[in-house]
Formats: structure tokens, sequence, C-alpha cells
């Protein structure tokens, strides 16, 4: 949102508010001639997005997927598991053949090299981070966290306390791995435990919470000597904006989730053939 009001885009809110799925059904139906020509929507799982896309662009309109972090190679893969029911991806496919919508075709997206004939794909190549930005370089190395309540359950722990015992031995090699520089560390924006912080103030390092994306935060400040996280998408982009510095991908071996161990495995092979090192504990 902060980046849209910067920039100055236009937007709307939408409250979701006593919900049917067979009231938007036949709201999308109607036919349009006014409305967007293109509309971008942010995460393919979530078909809500897709039922007022629907009410919002006129007749033959193109809805283009945007990356939904990660997630999006699985995607790719065909791996992916939607959340919602199958009923509403017929309904869907009705609706975008009457009215000649380009629905769930068009994919726009940073991860190149995933061929898969049901999408028409076009790829981000950051080039105007590229061409905007100098390449200044920085002494600091990057830690970015995780939303810890969803990382422990989607890897089918009940409790926290093996993530919490790991990163208080990650980050305890990093302090002396890089005894010679700064180690900030960057908590996901939705985790607000206050862990990380004590743990931060245990080994001496930088604690901060950024206003903006942490991509754009450590794009501010410099190419890193290195950054390290959980198989956070963040992980693969600031490879893309930094091919030099150096990126670790830190999985664990222990995963009890069946769907989140395939989709893991398939990410952090990706992103090994994208020269994200990859770390087993």
């Amino acid at each position: 949102m902060s980046f849209v009001k910067r920039n100055k885009i236009d937007f709307e809110v939408f409250k979701n508010k006593r919900f049917s799925y067979w009231i938007q059904f036949v709201k999308a139906l109607k036919k349009c001639n006014k409305g967007y020509r293109r509309l971008f929507i942010g995460d393919f799982r979530t078909y809500l997005l897709y039922w007022v896309g629907l009410q919002k662009v006129r007749d033959n309109a193109d809805i283009i997927i945007l990356d939904d972090g990660n997630i999006t190679i699985s995607l790719l893969k065909d791996s992916a598991r939607n959340r919602d029911k199958w009923m509403q991806q017929i309904c869907m496919d009705v609706i975008s053949n009457i009215r000649k919508v380009r629905l769930l075709k068009n994919l726009f997206t940073i991860y190149d090299k995933i061929d898969n004939p049901k999408y028409n794909i076009a790829v981000n190549k950051l080039s105007v981070l590229h061409e905007t930005f100098d390449s200044n370089t920085s002494d600091k190395v990057y830690f970015i966290g995780t939303k810890k309540v969803q990382y422990c359950r989607n890897c089918g722990w009940e409790t926290d306390e093996y993530f919490i015992s790991a990163l208080d031995s990650i980050l305890c090699s990093l302090k002396e791995k890089y005894s010679y520089a700064d180690i900030v560390y960057v908590p996901h924006g939705d985790d607000v435990g206050e862990y990380a912080e004590r743990l931060c103030e245990k080994y001496n390092i930088m604690f901060t919470r950024p206003n903006e994306m942490v991509e754009l935060f450590i794009l501010i400040n410099g190419s890193p000597i290195a950054v390290y996280g959980f198989t956070s998408s963040a992980l693969y982009n600031i490879k893309k904006m930094f091919p030099n510095s150096n990126v670790y991908n830190i999985v664990f071996s222990n995963v009890g989730n069946e769907q989140a161990k395939i989709e893991n495995i398939q990410i952090s092979e990706y992103y090994k053939e994208n020269d994200i090192q990859k770390i087993v504990i």
C-alpha cells in the first residue's frame, strides 16, 4: 500500500462483508464494455481476488498474475495446492470464456527458466532497478527473518522451541564467521514476536524494522557481503539484484508436513540452480 501511495497510483479498497460466491458469479457474468483493460492479481491462491477482478474489467481484458513469493515456483511446477474449491475454478472458466477475459493464463514473474505451456510468461529482469541504482557496496551481512508461527506450522512442528533454538545457533555462528562486519537482522513484516530481538541483543547483532520492503532497504544501503534466510522469496530477489553477493538459503531436515516438504525441495533446488547456496540443518 505504501508503494502505491508513494507512486501516486489510483487504487480501490474492497471490503469483504457477507461475501457470496454465487452473487459474485452472477455479477461477474454480466458483459461489460467499460472497466480496466488490464488487471494485476498478487495472490493466485485466493479466488476472491479473481471474482472482484472479473467485475472490474471489461470484456476481452487481461488479468495478470504477479509473483506471490516463491510459491510461484510451485505454481509453475504444477505442485501448488489451491486453497479454494474446484467448483469455483469451473465457474471462472465459464465466465472467462463467455467474456473472453484471459484469466489464469498471463504471469509476470521474476522466476525465469521454468517452462510451463499453461502460461504466457513475461520475466521481470529488474532492469529498472539495475538502471536506476548505482552498484555501491556495503560492509553488512543481513539475516532475513520469517513469520515464525506460520513457518513452524508449515513444517509440522507443534511448538516453536526447535526453531528458536536453531536460530540461536545460527546467529551465534554468523557472529563468529563475520566478526569483522556489521550483521543486521530484518524480521518478517508480520512477525511481531520478541524472540529474535532478544537473540540479537544476546549476540550484539543489529535488529531493525525498515519502513520499506527488505529488498529496497538493502538496495538503498548497498551491495551486501552476504544474506541469509529461511527460503524467503527475498533471497532470490536479492541474488538477482546483487549477483556478486553470497546468498544462503537455510532449510530444516525434519519437516513433517508433506506438502510443505515438496514445495521446499522444489524451491531450494531452484535456488541452488540460481547460485543461492543451500544450508541444511
